[in-house]
């Protein structure tokens, strides 16, 4: 969140989205930051947590929002390339959509 604040990107934290459930950044309308750990995501006892995140995921895109999954390695050693994807979100405006009004 601090990263993309210097970039002029303002995001709202842990926000509730109806049907989704709660996400870790809500950038605009429509585009959900979500940072997945290994530590949910990385072994068997994990997999119920794995697939509620797909659900999550697909019920957003059915709502017409955009979802970016990232990774803490990927926030660390790879900012440059998850910036560039939210850049050319928020730049052509995608970002803005309005849920339900998407298409």
């Amino acid at each position: 969140r601090f990263r993309l604040a210097g970039h002029g990107i303002r995001g709202r934290p842990q926000v509730k989205i109806p049907t989704v459930g709660r996400v870790d950044l809500l950038i605009g309308d429509s585009l959900i930051i979500e940072a997945d750990g290994y530590e949910f995501h990385g072994d068997e006892p994990s997999m119920p947590q794995f697939h509620e995140d797909r659900r999550r995921s697909r019920r957003a895109s059915a709502m017409g929002m955009h979802v970016i999954r990232i990774t803490w390695r990927q926030v660390m050693h790879e900012w440059d390339e998850v910036l560039a994807d939210i850049l050319t979100i928020v730049r052509s405006d995608r970002h803005r959509i309005r849920r339900g009004r998407a298409g």
